[in-house]
């Protein structure tokens, strides 16, 4: 290139003009928001791009494909940076980090048009290469990846990418650049996790005498692998006769993993992750024969490289109507619960969730109801629509809120980790914490950045002001002791949500739970993402030759709490959180989908708040009270406290 085309390059690339740019670390993305904040972002799936070399102009829209190298379901992130050779940005990359799950790439641009390729890997990758070597493969190790540099030119590096830029292209270019020859998989790997039968009886329905007013639904789940597919034909036969076939249905995505997703504006290409498929049986005359015939279920898959593959599993109509769920009820805990009473529970129908919403309905007058959008009139059937897709939680939680009482909602323990997909989350989250904890705080040691997993050592998370009030109370109440003994209280916290506001000083952690783009399951209706809340129990002993207090953690109490609430209009400028597309028809509902492209009413906080207006103004402004003052109230939801006291809890920590 020219002198002043490469003189050009280095002034667009220059480091922050007013932020101190010498860290002693950079993670990935502040290492270009620091030395290359002007440069533009290309952003694709598992895919990050700081092209200030210009390398990739002229990119065009294309599919997105990935590359899952370890099979983990998981992608690796791929962070790029292009930039000439004579900015800072060149001298500081020995600094930055990787994440567990990415990989740094520099790519340094000289006038002569040749290129320095660098890398930094995080550890997923490095311990990809480490298993390539022990399996026989030929691999270059981490440490020699990342100690040299890989000479290219321009010319070269634009001919393998042209003007596409996709995760699998870029994360095959660096395997072939360190030298990695990496097995094609030549089929989809294809894994039927599960067939089942739910049964129920129709809520809100009158029996009429010889009908059969049962609802059956066969559940269908199967897992992707490895690979991309862009359509599926899910079949049924008893024996040799098919009795049902959907082709290239586009298949609910059940899978917590957010790598696991069709790809936005492209409806046909979907990643490996898990996948349902529901089947509606209910009028068929499956069950009308021998409960020992068989049935098949074939799925065949097709591959975004034009190839099929099938799957199979055969059941027996006896297997499936013995293992089939019935479940038209739940349970809560009754507000009245004492600690001894174990069986006060509260059995709540379908039919009377139902009951609840025509109810509410009755009390609106017909003129507002007529001026309702429809939003706000697909928001009053949800109570239906849930309760008939057998989200019974989501549903309760939903009219709840209509009817305004404001008193919280307490679920067995039990419901908030009976999905697959938060299956022993309680003990899971507590394990991986307990296995880096070692210090008390942050501020008991004097953390400094310079350790990026420094803060995985103490026990309590500062970063939570609830815990950190807490921590302050142990601290005060540590300043005072005097003898040994034990500390930690959760019994109180078992049957009571409100003895919560008060601060106690053994609450250590809460750990976040579910998908940030949400869950298609009766916790994600009812509760989104919500909370794990950790209290200790231990002892307190001076160690005499250290001159140090040791807290021996001996128990952990863990309960589950989340806010059954939309206020999050206008937070920082930014849109309202989405809630999925829904389609307002109590008759056949179905799920609700993450993307318009087939159809649906998009929901969101704003509009529960909208309702709200309407059917609760606020008194100052003059305005009628359509029902009560109680309307379309927040409340919480929470569980009661679980004792969890395996060996990998009990654990000493110093105080400092």
């Amino acid at each position: 290139m020219t002198e002043a085309a490469y003189n050009r390059l280095v002034i667009k690339n220059r480091e922050h003009k007013v932020f101190n740019s010498d860290w002693e670390i950079y993670y990935s993305i502040d290492f270009a928001d620091t030395l290359l904040p002007e440069i533009p972002l290309y952003r694709g799936r598992g895919l990050w791009t700081f092209d200030g070399a210009e390398l990739f102009d002229g990119l065009q829209k294309t599919a997105r494909r990935v590359l899952d190298i370890d099979g983990s379901g998981t992608l690796i992130n791929l962070i790029a940076y292009t930039y000439p050779k004579d900015v800072k940005a060149s001298v500081r990359k020995q600094f930055v980090q990787a994440g567990e799950s990415e990989v740094c790439i520099f790519a340094e641009v000289a006038q002569d048009d040749s290129i320095e390729l660098s890398f930094t890997l995080g550890k997923r990758f490095k311990d990809y290469l480490k298993n390539l070597a022990a399996e026989g493969i030929e691999a270059p190790s981490p440490a020699d990846v990342e100690s040299q540099t890989y000479p290219t030119t321009i010319a070269d590096f634009k001919a393998v990418f042209g003007n596409h830029l996709v995760h699998e292209d870029l994360m095959r270019f660096v395997l072939e650049t360190i030298g990695v020859n990496i097995q094609e998989k030549e089929n989809i790997e294809i894994k039927i996790q599960s067939i089942k039968l739910q049964t129920s009886e129709r809520v809100g329905y009158i029996k009429k005498e010889g009908n059969d007013e049962t609802e059956r639904k066969i559940i269908f789940n199967f897992e992707v692998l490895h690979s991309s597919f862009e359509g599926f034909t899910f079949s049924v036969y008893k024996n040799r006769d098919k009795i049902y076939e959907e082709n290239h249905l586009q298949p609910i995505i059940i899978s917590s993993n957010p790598e696991s997703k069709p790809i936005e504006d492209d409806e046909s290409y979907y990643e490996p992750g898990v996948y349902q498929i529901i089947w509606d049986c209910s009028q068929e005359d499956v069950f009308e024969t021998e409960r020992n015939q068989k049935l098949t279920f074939l799925l065949q898959i097709k591959s975004s490289k034009e190839n099929e593959y099938k799957a199979t599993k055969s059941l027996s109509i006896r297997e499936l109507v013995e293992n089939a769920e019935i479940n038209n009820y739940l349970y809560i805990i009754a507000p009245e619960k004492q600690e001894k009473d174990k069986d006060s529970y509260i059995k709540i129908y379908g039919d009377e969730i139902i009951n609840r919403q025509k109810q509410f309905l009755s009390k609106i007058p017909k003129k507002v109801y007529d001026k309702l959008s429809k939003k706000g009139k697909l928001i009053l059937n949800l109570p239906v629509i849930l309760t008939k897709l057998n989200f019974l939680h989501g549903a309760l939680c939903q009219i709840h809120w209509l009817e305004g009482t404001g008193e919280s909602i307490q679920f067995p323990y039990e419901f908030f980790i009976s999905e697959k997909r938060v299956e022993n989350i309680d003990k899971k989250n507590l394990e991986a914490y307990f296995n880096h904890v070692q210090y008390l705080s942050v501020e008991n040691l004097g953390y400094t950045p310079s350790n990026p997993d420094g803060l995985n050592l103490f026990l309590f998370n500062e970063s939570i002001p609830s815990v950190k009030r807490s921590l302050d109370l142990f601290n005060y109440n540590l300043s005072n002791r005097t003898n040994n003994g034990e500390i930690g209280d959760y019994e109180n916290l078992a049957t009571r949500l409100d003895e919560e506001v008060v601060t106690k000083e053994n609450y250590f952690q809460s750990f976040s739970i579910g998908s940030a783009f949400g869950d298609t399951d009766d916790i994600g209706t009812a509760l989104g993402r919500y909370s794990q809340r950790c209290y200790f129990v231990g002892v307190l002993w001076k160690n005499e030759s250290l001159d140090r207090w040791i807290l021996s953690i001996e128990q952990v109490g863990s309960r589950f709490f989340d806010d059954f609430s939309f206020n999050d209009r206008y937070l920082f400028g930014l849109r309202s959180q989405d809630l999925g597309y829904w389609d307002n028809n109590i008759e056949k509902p179905s799920l609700p989908r993450k993307h318009p492209f087939r159809g649906g009413i998009l929901l969101q906080n704003s509009d529960f708040l909208d309702l709200k207006k309407i059917l609760n103004p606020e008194p100052n402004k003059g305005k009628k009270l359509i029902i009560t003052d109680n309307a379309c109230r927040d409340f919480a939801v929470y569980s009661e406290i679980k004792r969890i006291a395996d060996e990998f809890i009990k654990k000493d920590i110093l105080i400092l």
